[in-house]
């Protein structure tokens, strides 16, 4: 380890000694310092210490780290390199395999998609992200994630992150005109069609529209429900039979059907007693507008014409 390589390491005899004429003399060159190959410490680094002392060398510094290709407990890397040619006694260091970092999935839900990005970075981790149209979230709001938060994945796994995105708004068609057109007005616009009813009107034709919620032109969600009413016309009533009510009561049984008493005649009738009803005018039980006006005859007080 000491002489360098040509030169005389030993002699005998010795330098200096008295010897006889012709008498033999050995030496020794120096190789220099053996030299041996690096062992491959490839595969478990539980067997790594021996294959560096078998090869005549000694265990330099031990270390480990976190790999994505080489599996827990076995050699990262190695210095110096396998097969390279080294003093005899050289320390070889070596790193061992902590397998695939494990880190814990941040809690996402109710950040920005913007935090949520910088979190995972912050994490070694990835996103994917799934957009969810809602109106109950503000827009870019996390609203989920998958695996779910304090789960324990690989180091560089991707999140899938649902995004709150805005639910597109549609007007609200106008469905004045026949009822019988407002189903399919309603759902070419994208909305549902809600409770459909019916009410009298007085100004709105039998079998159109009276009214519509929404209204018309508002802008309402993709798949809003619509609710309208269709018109059933003027409601028809009966004249109430009021034959020998007095005046006062026939009057109100009139009004109380929803009619009114336009005029009220007088006529002697001989089965009638006087101050009671005679007839209406159109009849009882005819089918009228509510409304509608009616003449009523009573009988006048005897004497009367």
């Amino acid at each position: 380890d000491s002489v360098a390589a040509g030169d005389v390491v030993s002699q005998d005899p010795t330098a200096g000694n008295e010897v006889e004429l012709g008498t033999a003399v050995s030496y020794v060159e120096s190789l220099g310092i053996e030299q041996v190959a690096v062992p491959d410490l490839t595969g478990s680094a539980a067997d790594a210490e021996t294959k560096i002392t078998e090869a005549g060398l000694k265990v330099g510094a031990v270390s480990e780290a976190y790999s994505d290709t080489v599996a827990e407990g076995d050699v990262v890397s190695q210095s110096p390199a396998a097969d390279s040619m080294v003093d005899v006694g050289s320390a070889v260091a070596y790193v061992s395999s902590l397998g695939i970092e494990q880190v814990d999935a941040p809690d996402f839900v109710g950040m920005t998609l913007s935090e949520a990005q910088d979190a995972a970075a912050a994490a070694g981790l990835s996103v994917t992200t799934t957009e969810v149209e809602t109106s109950e979230a503000d827009p870019d709001t996390i609203l989920d994630q998958d695996p779910a938060a304090g789960t324990t994945v690989d180091a560089g796994s991707e999140i899938q992150l649902a995004v709150a995105v805005p639910v597109p708004l549609v007007a609200v068609p106008d469905l004045s005109g026949a009822a019988a057109d407002a189903p399919d007005a309603i759902t070419a616009a994208g909305l549902a069609v809600g409770d459909a009813t019916q009410a009298y009107s007085d100004s709105v034709a039998a079998g159109d529209v009276v009214s519509q919620d929404p209204t018309a032109g508002n802008e309402v969600e993709l798949g809003t429900a619509v609710s309208y009413v269709e018109s059933l016309g003027i409601e028809q009533v009966a004249v109430p039979e009021v034959r020998e009510q007095p005046e006062a009561d026939a009057v109100a049984t009139i009004e109380a059907a929803g009619l009114a008493v336009a005029e009220t005649l007088t006529r002697t009738n001989a089965n009638i007693e006087a101050g009671l009803a005679v007839r209406t005018e159109p009849a009882a039980g005819t089918e009228v507008d509510k409304g509608s006006a009616v003449t009523l005859t009573v009988s006048p007080p005897r004497g009367s014409t």
